[in-house]
């Protein structure tokens, strides 16, 4: 009530000294309250970062943490949450005025309805390529996988065409547990993103194994996957994103 009897005090007050009429004036504060109460909301986004070793890392020293926070308009405005991807996606699915990354609207529409969410420009292109051990010659078509052991990783979308090969494959977390298998022979390849698996043969600290980078399976746009930021957040962003490749600030990896 104390709030409520000190606003119409004040409404009167403007009233008298700028000599209209009272409704008026309270048309006036209430426009403001709600310009000042939007500018202050809209920029609570929520992103939800997909655990990648280099890129969405938990101390936030990931390149995409560094990118995102680098992008938007005001990044104390900005939350990333970094997860694995299986957690990222389940909070992505119940929250509003909230992003995924990395993602793409293709690979958001294979998982569930993409009715109402946003794409922001692509920060950097993910190539999945096919590893074979050290020594055998690189493998890229699909059809010479069949009547192998294929690693993969859980919850990774490697294209239609991979979906459709109905191929024997093998999941795991992480991409440094298939690289292990991959020594032990426990599988025949395994299938990878780059620049995800580059980071992980650094961690292991072993050169990257073959693979032909003239021939990815597949390429995925890497973006910001929202719902329910308001249009001007997607502008703002791409516009920057835009402007620090422009500069040379982000790396496109190949």
């Amino acid at each position: 009530m104390g709030v409520f009897y000190n606003y119409i005090k004040c409404v009167k007050k403007i009233a008298e000294q700028w000599k209209v009429t009272l409704v008026k004036v309270a048309v006036l504060l209430f426009v403001v309250y709600l310009f000042l109460y939007c500018s202050l909301s809209v920029g609570q986004v929520t992103i939800y970062g997909i655990e990648i070793s280099g890129l969405h890392q938990k101390n936030g020293e990931g390149i995409y943490d560094k990118i995102i926070h680098e992008a938007v308009v005001r990044p104390e405005k900005v939350s990333i949450i970094v997860n694995p991807l299986s957690r990222a996606r389940h909070f992505f699915q119940k929250c509003d005025n909230c992003c995924i990354s990395p993602s793409n609207l293709s690979y958001e529409a294979e998982n569930f309805s993409s009715d109402g969410l946003l794409q922001t420009q692509p920060f950097n292109l993910a190539k999945a390529y096919v590893f074979v051990k050290p020594g055998q010659p690189a493998v890229s078509r699909l059809t010479d996988l069949q009547g192998k052991r294929v690693g993969v990783s859980h919850g990774m979308f490697y294209g239609t065409a991979f979906a459709q090969a109905a191929l024997s494959t093998e999941a795991v977390q992480k991409v440094e547990q298939n690289i292990k298998k991959l020594q032990q022979g426990r599988i025949d390849v395994f299938i990878a993103y780059v620049p995800d698996v580059y980071f992980a043969f650094q961690n292991l600290q072993i050169e990257p194994y073959p693979h032909d980078v003239s021939m990815p399976i597949v390429t995925q746009q890497e973006s910001l996957v929202c719902r329910g930021v308001v249009p001007e957040f997607i502008e703002n962003f791409n516009e920057k994103i835009e402007y620090l490749k422009s500069v040379g600030r982000i790396e496109i990896f190949d």
